[in-house]
């Protein structure tokens, strides 16, 4: 799932840096406007999940099996 993505990312940018960004992302693309913005944490993970296990979760809670 994504949290699986988000698991990775954390590992990649350490926990602090993790937060931080997802912080300014929110501030700057609004909340759920994030999930379909490229280069953001939640598009990034939504795009891990997708690659892995053909499908993502939407904020909708809709299974996706595209973005």
């Amino acid at each position: 799932p994504p949290e699986t993505g988000h698991y990775q990312q954390q590992m990649d940018m350490g926990f602090g840096k993790f937060y931080f960004r997802t912080f300014k992302e929110y501030l700057k693309y609004g909340a759920f406007n994030t999930y379909s913005t490229p280069d953001t944490l939640e598009y990034g993970a939504n795009t891990y999940a997708l690659k892995n296990l053909g499908y993502y979760y939407n904020i909708y809670g809709q299974k996706r099996t595209s973005q």
